[in-house]
């Protein structure tokens, strides 16, 4: 059986996964329009290792450029980056729902068993969206939320007033891993979106690698809460950070409240900042980094607009100073934009810090721990950042012969009273089904450790849902300088021509217009099966077996004309 035959067979063996998920459970979303989001999209599955097929492209068009604006502090703009200019917005409702929620739902459609619990948009979609009964620009909310309750039929969640705080969110205050398969309440069908982007590409690329890093150790610095200056609204519920300190205490960490610094360096000379809490609008732009952030931190700000769409352009601001100042100084996420009345927004103890820190995701953190939906409360780094996770150990051994070989998977909890509630088994991104553990899982006949990578999962029955991993890539890496291009296409079956000048190589496969969706092939002659030749298809390929790692080669097969 060909590699490519028995993915699409073990597809239709995938098995419902819960929140918040694992990179296999990621969803991203590239506009092809903007070179910055391509690198960060492609970034962003390469290190987190998203199965390669897990995107969507869309084509949001950049905004104008104009030379005579302004930033509100009196400086020039700073130069876009290449041909590209940033949007603020969609135009309208319409324009949103054509360009980004229709292709998300369409992929979404076309492959029922992702399982998909997370979707990430990247830098070059349009930070805010206007509600649908929209008549000025200020009547608008965050992009994300927006596509989170995409699949929601409460039509009020789209519309509104200016000022407007949308509905009662069904999730605020309880204490479970959202799950879009099981719509809370019979009609909340969420699913989370979370936003990858930062001052620049290099920034964001930075705040990556600290998520990647806190899977592996638990910070053991300190949470800071710092107060704000007297009158301040946005400090109306830092009265209750003795209580917070004392949550934080009982699951044993430790807090500091920080008093208020009138001269606007809220916090410095800190090595161990764990989490950082604050409320004030303006601020010493320096300041960030006068301290170092542990892998993982969330920096908060209780404020309205200090993560707009301008705040993710250096050199701009949303009116306030931006939280992407953090992420340029070392901090893994941020939050700092909730719209009036901030108070209304917010829930007086915390709720969200206390998800957090007990050990949900950063982006289902914000979804528990706020009253209302849909609102702007964008959070920007990578959503599956989960620092304060207790994650199960996983070990896995590859054993037997060539054509009958078997995966060995152990799995543990690290969580009191926890059990494992399931192990899922994937190959190159692909479901195979689930194991137990201690017992051997048989791999295809096809099976080939020189070219398909594994990856075992182990997720927890707690209410957190929190999964833990072991994988192995290909174990040949020889390939290099690898082409290739469309040859011909005949009853419905494109075939491709492979140079290379390394050994033979490994190629995975991705496309919705092939049969299969998505699969492995080696050689220099490639066949693949097209779902419908009058349309053609755009397939991406990645050398499996490179001796570095391989950007995706695209090949556009053209439609026949019937």
């Amino acid at each position: 059986m060909r590699p490519a035959a028995w993915f699409a067979l073990f597809l239709a063996l995938a098995l419902p996964v819960r929140a918040g998920g694992g990179p296999e459970n990621v969803l991203v979303v590239q506009n092809d329009l903007c070179p910055d989001s391509v690198d960060l999209a492609r970034f962003y599955m390469e290190k987190r290792d998203v199965p390669r097929h897990q995107v969507v492209h869309v084509a949001i068009p950049g905004g104008a450029k104009k030379d005579d604006k302004k930033d509100p502090k009196g400086k020039p703009p700073p130069p876009a980056s290449g041909e590209w200019a940033p949007r603020e917005s969609f135009a309208t409702f319409d324009e949103y729902r054509t360009l980004l929620e229709t292709p998300v739902k369409d992929w979404l459609a076309a492959h029922p068993d992702a399982k998909i619990t997370v979707v990430l948009l990247t830098r070059g979609i349009p930070v805010c969206t206007p509600v649908k009964n929209a008549t000025t620009n200020e009547i608008v909310r965050a992009t994300t939320h927006i596509l989170a309750g995409m699949f929601v039929e409460k039509d009020d969640l789209r519309t509104g007033p200016a000022g407007h705080q949308g509905s009662g969110s069904p999730f605020y205050r309880e204490d479970v891993s959202i799950d879009p398969a099981e719509p809370l309440k019979g009609e909340w069908k969420l699913l989370p979106v979370g936003h990858f982007d930062a001052f620049n590409v290099a920034d964001a690329r930075k705040s990556l690698e600290q998520a990647i890093l806190s899977d592996g150790k638990r910070p053991d610095g300190t949470v800071y809460l710092g107060q704000s200056k007297e009158g301040d609204p946005r400090g109306m519920y830092s009265p209750n950070f003795p209580k917070l300190s004392e949550f934080v205490a009982g699951l044993g960490g430790k807090a500091e409240i920080v008093p208020h610094d009138p001269g606007g360096v809220l916090l410095a000379g800190r090595k161990d900042v764990a989490l950082y809490m604050f409320g004030q609008a303006k601020w010493e732009e320096s300041f960030p980094a006068k301290n170092t952030y542990q892998p993982g931190c969330l920096v908060d700000n209780i404020t309205s607009v200090a993560l707009t769409w301008r705040c993710f352009v250096d050199g701009y601001n949303g009116g306030q100073t931006p939280m992407t100042h953090f992420l340029a100084a070392g901090a893994t996420v941020i939050h700092g934009c909730v719209r009036e009345p901030t108070t209304g927004a917010w829930d007086p103890e915390y709720l969200h810090l206390r998800r957090f820190y007990s050990g949900y995701n950063v982006l289902e953190s914000f979804y528990l721990g706020h009253p209302w939906f849909p609102w702007m409360n964008l959070v920007a780094g990578d959503p599956l950042t989960q620092p304060f996770a207790q994650r199960p150990v996983v070990t896995a051994e590859l054993t037997g012969e060539k054509g009958a070989q078997a995966l060995n998977v152990d799995a543990k909890t690290t969580r009191e009273g926890a059990g494992i509630r399931a192990i899922r088994v994937y190959a190159d991104g692909v479901l195979l089904g689930e194991a137990q553990s201690g017992r051997p899982f048989a791999l295809p006949t096809t099976w080939d450790p020189l070219v398909n990578s594994w990856t075992a999962v182990a997720i927890d029955d707690s209410k957190f849902r929190t999964q833990g991993s072991a994988s192995a890539p290909p174990l040949a890496k020889d390939a290099s300088r690898v082409t290739v291009k469309f040859d011909s296409a005949l009853k419905g079956t494109a075939s491709f021509r492979v140079t290379h000048s390394g050994k033979e190589p490994v190629l995975i496969w991705a496309s919705p217009g092939v049969k299969g969706r998505t699969g492995v092939v080696k050689g220099t002659r490639l066949k693949l099966e097209l779902e419908d030749e009058t349309k053609g298809a755009r397939v991406e390929f990645w050398v499996k077996n490179a001796k570095e790692g391989s950007g995706p080669i695209r090949v556009d097969v053209p439609g026949k004309k019937k």
